[in-house]
């Protein structure tokens, strides 16, 4: 039997109904086990682009449970924390003060990344290529147009890091950045190659790198991951 990855969407009876109601599986041929559908014989039910758009406009998953095809899995990310939504808050304010948005669009979650008919990631920050105005309003961003995609954490989560990593390294994004709000360093993966990134470093407090991505943007770890002082 095939094994499903750790983070999957798992669906009740009535989700896998509904499933089949929509069209997405036939009313006989596949069961439900731990969640997961599988085929009757042991094959996982894997889901394409079309399947994950018909579950949303169908409400069986929607933009808050943050759910992202990878590999045609459904990979479902842990709640947000403070943490972690502080962490985006810093990334968003620095990166567009420090890039040049003639050239560089940074974007926040929620814009969907078209890698193919298997993958649509959802990083929680993405910088892309250009600007706003090179993109239809009709047509998602696909795997060349970004750069840089980056995941915050407080603690990481390795198998649902792993597993991000590897896809967006397989479709030749640049650079993948981690801020990891527990350890308080930034991993930075680069040089995509044979479906992983070749190089990793690791930067903490006080530390800054270089994106080779952004045309050389030096970006100082305290910008995005030193706390704030509290407002009186």
């Amino acid at each position: 039997m095939d094994e499903a990855p750790a983070g999957v969407r798992r669906w009740n009876v009535d989700e896998f109904n509904k499933l089949a109601e929509i069209g997405l599986i036939p009313f006989r041929g596949y069961e439900l086990l731990d969640g997961v559908v599988y085929a009757i014989g042991g094959h996982v039910r894997y889901w394409s682009l079309r399947d994950y758009e018909q579950m949303m406009n169908g409400g069986l998953i929607t933009p808050a449970e943050h759910a992202e095809l990878v590999e045609g899995f459904l990979l479902v990310r842990p709640q947000t924390g403070a943490v972690e939504s502080w962490i985006r808050m810093r990334a968003t304010d620095f990166l567009f003060r420090a890039v040049d948005t003639d050239r560089f669009l940074p974007c926040a979650a929620s814009v969907w990344i078209i890698l193919d008919d298997s993958n649509v990631a959802i990083p929680n920050i993405s910088i892309l290529r250009g600007r706003l105005e090179d993109y239809d309003r009709d047509e998602w961003p696909c795997g060349a147009d970004a750069l840089v995609t980056m995941e915050a954490t407080a603690p990481s989560i390795p198998g649902d890091l792993e597993m991000h990593r590897r896809q967006r390294a397989r479709f030749g994004i640049p650079e993948m950045w981690h801020a990891d709000g527990g350890a308080n360093t930034i991993t930075v993966y680069t040089a995509p190659a044979s479906g992983d990134y070749a190089e990793v470093r690791s930067f903490g407090l006080g530390d800054s790198f270089v994106s080779d991505a952004l045309s050389g943007l030096v970006v100082p770890v305290d910008e995005i991951l030193r706390p704030s002082r509290r407002r009186a």
